[in-house]
């Protein structure tokens, strides 16, 4: 959803900033789902990064990962950027609450960890 959000913005410029808040929101996903997942296979002593490389076919991860981890996007100026727009306050997605949702679906499998 990033790319897209990405092209979408390049094609239709600024025209409010809408693409490039839900870019933004995404990329925020992005990285909060991968500190979860290093987070969690960390604590199992795993590496979570062989995971993915050897389950996931493709170079765009990779190639993808640190530009998008590597915005400077945080809860804050998201919370601004949603509040310009007349949203309510949010709290958003943490690296935490991802790696307790990671442990919740893995839990049947992991109960000796």
């Amino acid at each position: 959803m990033f790319l897209h959000a990405v092209w979408r913005s390049t094609v239709e410029g600024e025209r409010g900033g809408t693409w490039d808040l839900i870019g933004a929101s995404n990329a925020h996903m992005f990285r909060t789902g991968k500190e979860g997942w290093t987070q969690f296979v960390s604590g199992l002593g795993i590496d979570g990064d062989y995971l993915v490389r050897g389950n996931h076919q493709s170079m765009l991860l990779e190639l993808c990962e640190a530009n998008i981890c590597g915005l400077p996007i945080t809860p804050e100026h998201l919370g601004a950027a949603f509040g310009a727009r007349g949203f309510e306050p949010q709290t958003f997605v943490t690296a935490d609450d991802q790696c307790r949702s990671w442990k919740r679906l893995f839990a049947p499998v992991c109960e000796d960890r």
